[in-house]
């Protein structure tokens, strides 16, 4: 049997999964539920001073939605008008990039735990939520 370097196959893995997933960030367009939008993009924008507060959803002003995510879009939003990255559809890709880059680590992780226990079918699925930015799951 040959000698196969884990550590190098665990890279090579992990690069083809980065790959993927930025490639999948990329195709994707709109967003999967309407809360994605307008409880995490517009409060951003909203912050950013690109929204107005009649536009907003109930839940805004109710102050029952968390403000984790529409932070961290708000903060990345920020970084890219700094960078002169103002297109909305690049600022989505780069939040979905996020997302991306979050969920590799966490596979990473996973599959040290885990490894021996989850199914193929449960990887691909963890694909398809990874990409996308919203809150509800």
């Amino acid at each position: 049997m040959p000698n196969i370097d884990l550590t190098r196959t665990r890279v090579y893995f992990i690069l083809f999964v980065i790959a993927t997933y930025l490639v999948l960030a990329y195709i994707s367009s709109g967003f999967y539920q309407l809360d994605e939008h307008f409880q995490i993009l517009e409060f951003a924008n909203y912050k950013a001073g690109e929204a107005d507060s009649n536009d907003l959803p109930w839940e805004y002003g109710a102050k029952i939605r968390s403000a984790i995510q529409p932070g961290l879009a708000f903060l990345v939003f920020k970084f890219l008008d700094l960078l002169g990255l103002s297109s909305p559809e690049l600022k989505t890709f780069f939040l979905r990039a996020l997302s991306s880059a979050l969920a590799v680590a966490v596979i990473s992780l996973s599959i040290q735990v885990f490894k021996k226990n989850i199914e193929q079918k449960f990887w691909i699925f963890l694909a398809f939520v990874h990409i996308s930015f919203g809150s509800y799951l």
